[in-house]
């Protein structure tokens, strides 16, 4: 790329998230806008002049939301030049904890299993129950793991339990490779900012549809006019 923007953050702090955005020479001058957004939802914006020396400014733990929140640096275009996720771990709080307590002494085939759940007077809240070996492969793993964490990386994370545990340095630097390596995702603002056309591919799902593509096994076959049989 002959023009571009770094982005650098720094979340290893104890209070804040620091940033820092420089852009090449060709670039200079222009206004650029920051979000920061987290399950969708943008929580903070901030707008900047780049200049020859780079852009910093913060943002403060205490006012973020847990889970993965997603720095976005963007032109008036609405063109997205650099991108970043970052990790908050939920804080303890007494009013949104839910204690669970087995009362039952010994787990048996199709047996009933006694529970008392203890929460703040005149909270609602849903159980379920599963088999975690079958369904995560014996790995731990639950809602909160999924909801603040898994469902914004791709692939597969090990031990995602663990990034809850604490929130020192050495488990905000395990966070923070984790979002590097696997926070990776793509985000067409162009299409979000109607600069470019939204194309639907698929009709609305009132039935059953099958889509899909024949390809040659060998490079001089040729595969129009072919009759091709679905079973369901």
């Amino acid at each position: 790329e002959r023009e571009g923007c770094a982005l650098s953050v720094n979340t290893l702090a104890e209070d804040k998230i620091h940033v820092e955005a420089a852009v090449s020479p060709g670039l200079q001058g222009r206004m650029w806008g920051v979000t920061l957004q987290n399950g969708g939802t943008v929580v903070a914006t901030h707008s900047f002049r780049t200049e020859t020396t780079p852009q910093t400014f913060f943002f403060n733990r205490g006012d973020m939301p847990a889970g993965v929140s997603q720095i976005t640096i963007f032109d008036g275009d609405g063109r997205i030049w650099a991108e970043r996720q970052v990790f908050i771990p939920p804080r303890p709080s007494k009013k949104d904890s839910i204690r669970l307590r087995v009362e039952t002494g010994q787990l048996r085939p199709c047996g009933k299993v006694r529970l008392t759940a203890e929460a703040a007077p005149g909270s609602t809240f849903s159980f379920s129950a599963r088999d975690i070996a079958s369904s995560t492969g014996g790995y731990n793993g639950d809602i909160r793991t999924w909801m603040l964490l898994c469902s914004e990386l791709r692939g597969y994370v090990h031990r995602p339990e663990y990034y809850f545990e604490a929130d020192d340095a050495e488990h905000r630097e395990a966070a923070d490779l984790l979002m590097l390596t696997q926070g990776w995702r793509r985000y067409d603002w162009q299409v979000m900012a109607r600069s470019e056309p939204f194309e639907l591919e698929y009709p609305a799902e009132d039935g059953l549809y099958l889509d899909g593509r024949v390809y040659p096994a060998k490079r001089r076959q040729r595969t129009d006019g072919l009759h091709l049989t679905a079973y369901l």
